[in-house]
């Protein structure tokens, strides 16, 4: 894989007989805990457009949680600039995060189109 994240495992350490757990430091952020949340629904149309977002080197992945089930497709570029998008809609359900594009490089504009939306609450990490 081109990145690695790092792990969020606890130091254990050992101080008159106690176990102590040591938080992680600040660099061991793992990749969901930067997902940032937006508000998506059906107006004005059926194919809802949500965006953009920035690919980090905090995620080698995209990742797209619900609050209800809802089909997404990743769209690299801006949308008055699109370079690609997905041919298929990936199914995400709530409350698990999904991977909805792999080994993303960093620095990268993209966004997602929601197919019918109801009207949710999207988390989006990358």
């Amino acid at each position: 894989m081109k990145k690695q994240i790092a792990s969020a495992a606890a130091a254990l350490t050992v101080i008159g007989g106690a176990a102590v757990f040591a938080a992680p430091p600040a660099s061991a952020v793992g990749c969901l805990d930067g997902a940032v949340s937006k508000y998506v629904s059906n107006y004005p149309s059926d194919n809802v457009i949500s965006g953009p977002y920035w690919t980090t080197s905090r995620c080698a992945d995209i990742n797209v949680t619900t609050t209800e089930p809802a089909s997404v497709k990743v769209c690299f570029g801006t949308v008055t600039n699109t370079k690609y998008c997905q041919d298929r809609y990936t199914l995400v359900k709530a409350p698990y995060f999904r991977v909805v594009a792999y080994d993303v490089y960093d620095n990268n504009a993209f966004y997602l189109v929601f197919r019918n939306p109801s009207g949710f609450t999207a988390r989006v990490a990358a």
